[in-house]
């Protein structure tokens, strides 16, 4: 390589005191060397704030903070501050490997595409590896695909700076802004690839996972209406609120049964919404060790589930 084009790393932080360090190693520790790193503190309660002036001088990162505004917003304030050709965008308490900058600059150097994403391995709260977890679509993504599945890994991705430029920054509105911004991105038919490289670690929490699905499905259904005048938009509806029925006939039960009759105003054949609804109550009736061990299954990614939920897209 050359010669070695900048890269910036964002990083919106907010109370994550425990995790920040070990990213802020897994950066300087990078192969390739010629990184800007820019951390917003958006507002943090715990604390946070002498304990990143604290860290500066070892890691060399450009350190804002203001007050809770968002992740939108405080990506956005980063993006103002960038001075690289390419951007990471990564959460405060995931982990980069070692030759993940490396590799995306190579592969985009070298290919057309405007961004690029990869696999991640999960991690726990204390850092121990969990499963790796490659994308859906290894390849180019389309914008149809990513109407029924989010196709991309957002910890993963790298950007051209000059998408944002052309583009836009992200809409403080939005609740699921990576999803948002990819819509927004495919939909101008930008070149988005997956590879099967494990390009992050993704720290999973599993708090409140039932609370999380509900936001994400709600963030997802906002996403969509922005593209009401696509025909398989209202397909991709039906398909996302399934998938949040069968988390709750996984999670809860028969609790929330009165939830699952919303199967039956799908606009499809009504052969297809019975056996919706008969696998809802399938799953439901299962007993509770049973249940547990599909919880497990749903917290960890795994794989089996991902191609199950597949195939109920039907696209």
């Amino acid at each position: 390589m050359s010669v070695q084009p900048l890269v910036s790393v964002i990083i919106p932080y907010y109370n994550h005191k425990n995790f920040i360090v070990e990213l802020l190693d897994s950066i300087k520790y990078q192969t390739y060397k010629k990184i800007q790193t820019i951390l917003i503190d958006d507002g943090s309660s715990d604390g946070s704030q002498q304990f990143l002036k604290s860290l500066q001088k070892k890691y060399h990162f450009k350190l804002i903070i203001k007050d809770n505004e968002g992740i939108s917003k405080t990506i956005n304030d980063a993006l103002k501050l960038i001075s690289g050709d390419y951007i990471v965008i990564i959460a405060s308490d995931d982990v980069m490997p070692p030759n993940r900058v490396m590799e995306q600059v190579k592969t985009l150097m070298n290919s057309d595409y405007d961004v690029i994403g990869g696999g991640m391995t999960l991690i726990s709260k204390h850092s121990m590896k969990l499963n790796y977890t490659k994308p859906r679509i290894i390849g180019m993504v389309t914008f149809d695909q990513a109407l029924f599945y989010n196709p991309c890994f957002a910890p993963t991705l790298m950007f051209k700076a000059e998408v944002f430029k052309k583009y836009g920054l992200y809409n403080p509105k939005w609740i699921i802004e990576d999803y948002s911004m990819l819509l927004r991105l495919l939909y101008n038919r930008l070149k988005i690839g997956n590879f099967d490289k494990n390009w992050s670690y993704y720290r999973i929490q599993n708090e409140n996972f039932i609370d999380r699905a509900q936001w994400y499905y709600k963030g997802v259904l906002q996403a969509l209406s922005e593209y009401s005048d696509n025909q398989l938009v209202l397909k991709a509806i039906n398909h996302h609120d399934f998938i949040f029925r069968l988390k709750q006939s996984i999670f809860y039960g028969f609790k929330e049964i009165n939830n699952f009759q919303s199967v039956f105003n799908y606009k499809e054949p009504i052969f297809f919404r019975f056996f919706r609804y008969i696998t809802l109550l399938s799953l439901a009736v299962q007993p509770k060790f049973l249940r547990k061990f599909l919880i497990k299954l749903t917290l960890n990614k795994s794989l089996l589930l991902l191609q199950a939920t597949k195939l109920f897209s039907n696209n």
